[in-house]
């Protein structure tokens, strides 16, 4: 690579020899994401419905010393995602992954919403990113494992002004969850990224409303800004097409003080509950895979943590320097898993 290859915070080659397709990939996140994923070695697949400005990004990759194929294809139409997905798989011999950024909505109120402008946003956004995943899937990843990373949006509170895509970003969600326990038998992961407040062309086109709320939602955000397209991208590389063995981690706000948090690496998982006002319970153990379907783990259960808070001590400006945190464990189990 030159001068110009894209700054990424991952090491150069880390995708050498990959093939990634990014829909969307002609401009915003989805075009940030081609350059990265091409500075690191991978061939980006750029899709989208205008050819224009897929070339350009092209160009511009190229011209970095990256390798990008663009290829026009529009999501909404299954029959012809399935053929441009069987071409790429067939020209590359190969797919190694799928970047579902393509998307698109408009602002409006939700009982002004026209049934057109409601069926074409869902169109997109939630069948055009299954039509993708399962024509992947189908072609390619099936038989040598891949990932596939979902571009959604931050919604959990609703999208007031845009019903049609708050409806379809939850479908998205609902549906990497889905997928990622589905498939993960054939090494294929599923992930979903919802970046936050992004600046990006597309904000400017919104109605002065939308964009008061977005610069109202920066105000609670750790950094008290917008983030940038190329920062986008950085977290979808590391969500979705690392070469991570087995990586996984979920967190669900079930109630306002209930949460549940899982993850795992490798033969390692945890899993912790908070199941009221702070009592906790949990599971650390491992679980090693004897075949495709048998499975032989032990895991250490913790019936309650309970942590001391007048025990907490401080600085002068505040600043937490330690806290005791006491815990009972309350049995050990080991368990043979079978899966169907």
């Amino acid at each position: 690579m030159g001068d110009e290859r894209f700054d990424s915070i991952f090491r150069p080659g880390l995708f050498d020899g990959q093939v990634v397709l990014v829909t969307g990939g002609g401009s915003g996140i989805g075009r940030c994401i081609a350059h990265e994923l091409a500075s690191l070695g991978a061939t980006a697949v750029v899709a989208g419905r205008r050819e224009e400005p897929l070339q350009q990004v092209a160009r511009e990759i190229r011209e970095a010393g990256g390798i990008a194929d663009p290829v026009v294809v529009n999501i909404r139409d299954r029959e012809a995602v399935d053929a441009a997905i069987a071409d790429i798989a067939s020209r590359h011999g190969r797919l190694d992954g799928v970047v579902n950024n393509a998307g698109g909505q408009f602002a409006t109120p939700a009982g002004d919403l026209k049934p057109k402008g409601w069926l074409a946003v869902v169109d997109t956004n939630l069948n055009g990113t299954w039509w993708v995943s399962q024509a992947a899937y189908r072609e390619a990843l099936r038989h040598r494992g891949g990932s596939i990373v979902n571009i959604v949006a931050d919604v959990w509170m609703g999208a007031p002004g845009m019903v049609h895509t708050g409806a379809a970003r939850a479908g998205v969600m609902n549906m990497t969850v889905t997928l990622a326990a589905e498939w993960a038998r054939e090494g294929v992961r599923v992930n979903a990224v919802a970046p936050g407040p992004i600046l990006t062309g597309g904000l400017a086109t919104y109605p002065e409303a939308i964009q008061r709320r977005a610069l109202d939602e920066v105000c609670v955000t750790p950094p008290s800004r917008l983030g940038t397209e190329s920062e986008g991208s950085g977290t979808t590389d590391v969500k979705g097409t690392g070469p991570l063995p087995y990586l996984y981690f979920e967190y669900r706000r079930l109630f306002s003080d209930h949460w549940r948090f899982n993850a795992g690496l490798g033969w390692l998982y945890v899993s912790i509950e908070d199941i009221s006002g702070g009592q906790w319970i949990g599971r650390l153990g491992i679980e090693y895979l004897l075949g495709r379907h048998w499975a032989l783990g032990g895991a250490v259960n913790f019936s309650t943590i309970d942590v001391d808070w007048d025990a907490i001590s401080t600085d002068e400006l505040g600043n937490i320097l330690s806290a005791s945190i006491i815990f009972d464990i309350n049995d050990f189990s080991v368990f043979v898993r079978f899966r169907f």
